[in-house]
């Protein structure tokens, strides 16, 4: 499995319908579901960005198709990044 960290704003619509976020969260854990993938941790936050999520999933593909279809809804925007488990990195590191 990837790992991925992902950054995001609430849209206006996302923050007119704020009282439903319990909802939404437990909809994008069904959404990375489908895709064979895990919404691990969810953090609201304060600053730039609204929310980190910390989600496990398939590959690339998966991961884009997930993040589709919640962008469809337009209540979110994200950004994602590649998380690279610290241990194995080391391992990678040891082999320069």
């Amino acid at each position: 499995m990837q790992h991925y960290v992902v950054l995001g704003n609430f849209t206006e619509k996302g923050l007119s319908k704020i009282r439903d976020a319990h909802g939404r969260m437990l909809e994008s854990r069904d959404i990375f579901r489908c895709v064979g993938g895990n919404l691990k941790e969810l953090f609201h936050t304060f600053g730039r960005y609204d929310f980190i999520a910390l989600v496990e999933a398939p590959g690339e593909e998966e991961m884009m198709r997930a993040l589709l279809i919640l962008g469809e809804q337009g209540q979110v925007r994200t950004e994602t990044m590649v998380a690279i488990p610290a241990g194995h990195t080391m391992e990678i590191i040891k082999e320069l």
